[in-house]
């Protein structure tokens, strides 16, 4: 302190004088192997020096200066962004009087257009939506037909069966009987297709004979047809016939030929 005392106030000897390179180098060197000394590290430690309140307020008085210089350049950039985008956004919607053909927008167009956009995909969905609902109600409407259809067709066919069960049931109740019976309508019936044949054949034998007489043929013509035509029906009512009825058909037609 003394010395410090003394010395205040006269210039110093070293004052506007630097080091030469070699100087500079050998304190660097120095400094260096001081620094990894551990005696020196460890004695650095024990004795630790801190900074003074006078000197806190000057390091934090210049770093509150450098960031407030950088902070008004930052702000004086981002006004003259904002400007510039300002009057291009004027430019742009003023662009549509000025002769360019475009149309005047709103500031807040894009945002309407973004709305619409999604109310339009809103009202699409829902009417999917509804068109999904009504294609499957037709479709279980379509399948609550189909099964009335098939139960009402399954109960037609049980009864059917259940009358045919019955039939076959008093059929068999009278075996003898029922087998005389269908003997008698197989003679019948085969009686009855020698006697088409007969005819068919005398017909034949008549048209050989009178070829030259259209008018004896255009006579016959019909007769033959008729009794195809029978014989076709009474083959179709034997088929659809229940055998009891065939059985009874039978017996009445050989009563008629006796």
């Amino acid at each position: 302190m003394r010395i410090g005392m003394a010395n205040k106030g006269k210039v110093p000897w070293n004052k506007g004088r630097k080091h030469s390179a070699e100087t500079r180098e050998l304190i660097r060197q120095r400094t260096l192997e001081a620094l990894r000394d551990p005696k020196v590290r460890k004695k650095m430690a024990e004795h630790p020096h801190s900074h003074s309140d006078q000197t806190k307020a000057k390091i934090s008085d210049s770093l509150r200066r450098v960031w407030h210089e950088r902070l008004k350049f930052k702000r004086m950039a981002e006004q003259l962004l904002f400007s510039w985008a300002l009057s291009i956004a004027n430019a742009a919607k003023k662009g549509g009087s000025g002769g360019s053909g475009e149309q005047e927008l709103d500031w807040d167009s894009y945002k309407k257009i973004q709305e619409e956009m999604v109310r339009l995909r809103q009202l699409q969905r829902t009417n999917e939506k509804e068109k999904e609902k009504e294609m499957a109600r037709a479709k279980a409407e379509k399948e609550a037909q189909i099964k009335a259809i098939k139960r009402v067709i399954l109960t037609q066919k049980r009864k059917d069966h259940q009358e045919r069960a019955k039939v076959k049931g008093k059929i068999k109740s009278h075996p003898c009987s029922n087998a005389k019976e269908g003997k008698d309508s197989l003679e019948v019936t085969q009686e009855f297709k020698l006697a088409t044949k007969l005819t068919k054949i005398h017909i034949s034998k008549k048209i050989n004979s009178d070829v030259a007489k259209g008018e004896i043929f255009n006579s016959i013509l019909p007769t033959l047809h008729k009794l195809d035509l029978e014989l076709i029906k009474r083959e179709k009512m034997q088929k659809e016939a229940s055998l009891a009825d065939q059985i009874q058909a039978a017996r009445d037609r050989k009563g008629k030929l006796h």
